[in-house]
C-alpha cells in the first residue's frame, strides 16, 4: 500500500515537473522575421480575410500543442503590444479549428509597422490561459508572453506577403523556429 502510494506521488511530481519545464530559448538574430509562439506540430496553414474577434488579415499558421509539449509562449517579434482582448467562448477540444465561438485571448504586436497577431486557445482539458502581456508593453522576439495548461492551441496570424517557411507537419520550437520571413 505505502509502494503505490510513494509511486504514484512519485509519477504525480514527474508529471509537474515534465509538465511546467521552461527551457531558455535563443531566438535567431537575424531581422526581417517571425519566430514560433509556441511548441509544437503545424497544423493549418491558410490565407483568412480576417480573423476572428480582430480585424486583421493575413496568413493563419495554427500549431497544436500537445500535453507533452513545453507550454510557455514566446513573442513571435520585438515590437508594442497594441491589443490583448480576450474573447469568452466554448472551450473545444485542442485538435478542434473552429475558431467562430471558441475561448481566445489574442494579441497584437506592432513591430514598426508590421502588424503579427496571435490567439492563445485553451482546450476542453487546458482551460486556463496565462497571459502575461498587457497593451503598451514593449516586447523582445523570444520573450516569454504566456503559458497554457495542457493541450491547446496557437494561432499566428502574419501579414499575408509573409513568405512562410514551415509546412503542414513541420514541429516548432517557441521563440526559435522561424515561422515567415517578410517580404
Amino acid at each position: 500500500m505505502a509502494l503505490t502510494a510513494i509511486i504514484t506521488l512519485l509519477l504525480f511530481v514527474s508529471f509537474i515537473l515534465v509538465f511546467n519545464r521552461d527551457p531558455e530559448r535563443f531566438p535567431p538574430k537575424e531581422s526581417g522575421i517571425i519566430v514560433a509562439v509556441a511548441d509544437g506540430k503545424i497544423d493549418e496553414i491558410s490565407p483568412i480575410e480576417e480573423y476572428p474577434g480582430i480585424e486583421l488579415g493575413g496568413i493563419l499558421v495554427s500549431t497544436f500543442m500537445s500535453p507533452f509539449d513545453v507550454h510557455v509562449n514566446r513573442a513571435p517579434i520585438s515590437g508594442k503590444v497594441v491589443l490583448v482582448t480576450k474573447i469568452e467562448g466554448k472551450k473545444r477540444i485542442a485538435l478542434s479549428k473552429k475558431r467562430e465561438g471558441s475561448e481566445k485571448t489574442i494579441v497584437v504586436i506592432d513591430g514598426g509597422g508590421v502588424k503579427v497577431a496571435y490567439a492563445q486557445i485553451p482546450g476542453i482539458i487546458a482551460r486556463r490561459v496565462s497571459c502575461l502581456v498587457k497593451e503598451g508593453d514593449y516586447v523582445e522576439m523570444g520573450e516569454r508572453v504566456g503559458k497554457i495548461l495542457l493541450g491547446s492551441r496557437v494561432d499566428l496570424i502574419v501579414p499575408k506577403n509573409a513568405n512562410i517557411l514551415v509546412k503542414v507537419g513541420d514541429r516548432v520550437k517557441a521563440g526559435e523556429t522561424i515561422i515567415a520571413r517578410l517580404s
